[in-house]
């Protein structure tokens, strides 16, 4: 630094109202600032207080937010820092390096067998917090029950959905001494092991142990490990305990369990019609999910598509149409339908790679890349799957259609009212006949099929 450190704070101190009295601006600095892994706790401390940044590089990185968002030239940490202290300041990591306790595995702990394979044992809200600082559980969007898909650096992936206010309620009763006991569950997932099994347990001392290497998912309670994190950071000598049960399961019985769980908890309907994985259709998307053009682009929200984060369907959309349109009797039926979908998908999205690519540069007149409108494409990829239909007829078919707002057909199967704004009374069987009926209308339909009569 180029200047003394009691300097920076005092400026820092000076301004700190063009932060904490614009609260967009104040949400959008813990925002960034929790990349760090500066928690919301942590950053109001430093606000109420600048004197409590001891680390360099956490005083650069508050430095940095505290210019971006004000501007003033003094506070440039070019001024203050070089570009090595800023590059180290960028690897920071706020929960690392004030961990005192590090939790490493193998990790014992005394448990008694529990159902279906599992344990039961007892966990304190700084044992929680300890397991949180140690980067010990993960969280893993595939056994959540809701995620959030986001776009970073041009990469999309999968955040957890997090209802602040919810934690800090939790770590409100935890600081007051209030916290009920509810019972937060951990699955050590199979096949993450160094070596053998994730969970080895001695009966004779009751003695439970969490093998090195092994991935600890976080399958209910994440909102109480963020809570018990952010109450560490307040107070490290508040204790409370929950009951704890350890799972070994797969990701398919974890969805399970969620989907079963979630029927006394608030979750869309199309979570848990995909947990539960009661229907062919199902197995069909989860393999469109991971090898095709829709991959990253099923949301699972009832009703609801984030266009801006990619998302192209909802689940319930594409899983009900698979049903209504394909006869889906066994494992390989579903094999033989997510085969053809693939290739009708990756040819349709090849047609159109501007309507079905990056939501800023797409036709926001068009109704293309409507969710109910892929009812409509499952049935077209039916149909000519049916009739052996090639997929270079496709682009013949999809020619014929005005896909833009004002075309009177949409109005007509209830897609849109008077003014082109889409309504809510869509009904997706008529979508499907719609596209049917083009295909029936196809010149060379119509003469193969004169051919085979």
């Amino acid at each position: 630094m180029n200047d003394s450190r009691d300097e920076l704070l005092k400026l820092i101190n000076e301004n700190m109202n063009q932060i904490v009295n614009k609260k967009k601006t104040l949400a959008e600095v813990k925002a960034h600032l929790l990349q760090n892994r500066i928690t919301e706790g942590r950053v109001e401390e430093v606000l109420s207080n600048p004197e409590l940044i001891e680390d360099q590089r956490e005083l650069a990185l508050f430095t940095e937010q505290f210019y971006v968002k004000t501007g003033i030239e003094s506070l440039n940490p070019n001024k203050w820092f070089t570009n090595a202290q800023m590059k180290e300041a960028k690897q920071y990591d706020f929960i690392i390096a004030n961990s005192e306790e590090l939790i490493k595995f193998p990790w014992e702990i005394t448990a008694l067998p529990g159902r279906d394979g599992g344990y039961v044992s007892i966990i304190s809200n700084q044992t929680v917090a300890k397991l949180m600082k140690s980067h010990k559980l993960n969280y893993n969007p595939d056994i959540q029950r809701e995620a959030t898909r986001v776009k970073r650096n041009n990469i999309f992936e999968y955040t957890p959905t997090v209802d602040k206010k919810n934690v800090r309620e939790i770590r409100d009763l935890i600081l007051k001494g209030e916290i009920e006991r509810t019972t937060i569950t951990f699955n050590a997932a199979p096949r993450t092991a160094d070596c053998g099994e994730e969970l080895i347990y001695d009966p004779k001392t009751f003695v439970l142990t969490i093998t090195e290497g092994t991935r600890l998912d976080i399958l209910d309670g994440f909102h109480r490990c963020l809570a018990c994190q952010e109450v560490y950071e307040v107070d490290s000598e508040v204790e409370s305990y929950f009951t704890l049960d350890i799972t070994n399961k797969t990701t398919r019985q974890a969805q399970r369990w969620q989907a079963q769980t979630a029927k006394g908890t608030r979750i869309s309907k199309a979570r848990i019609l995909e947990m539960e994985d009661k229907s062919r259709a199902n197995g069909v998307i989860q393999l469109l999910k991971s090898e095709s053009e829709l991959r990253g682009r099923i949301s699972s929200r009832k009703g609801r598509v984030n266009a801006e984060s990619g998302e192209l369907v909802n689940y319930l959309t594409l899983s009900n149409a698979i049903d209504r349109n394909f006869k889906l009797q066994n494992k390989s039926d579903e094999y033989e339908v997510a085969d053809y979908l693939t290739k009708f998908f990756e040819y349709l999205m090849s047609l159109y790679p501007q309507e079905f690519g990056d939501y800023k540069n797409r036709n926001k007149h068009s109704l293309m890349y409507y969710n109910k409108m892929f009812a409509g494409y499952i049935a077209l990829a039916a149909k000519m799957h049916k009739d052996n239909i090639a997929f270079k007829e496709l682009a013949e078919i999809m020619n014929k259609i005005d896909f833009s707002r004002n075309n009177p057909i949409w109005m007509k199967l209830g897609i849109v009212d008077e003014n082109g704004v889409i309504t809510k009374n869509a009904k997706e069987e008529k979508i499907e006949n719609y596209f049917i009926g083009l295909v029936e209308q196809s010149k060379n339909y119509n003469e193969k099929r004169e051919m085979l009569n």
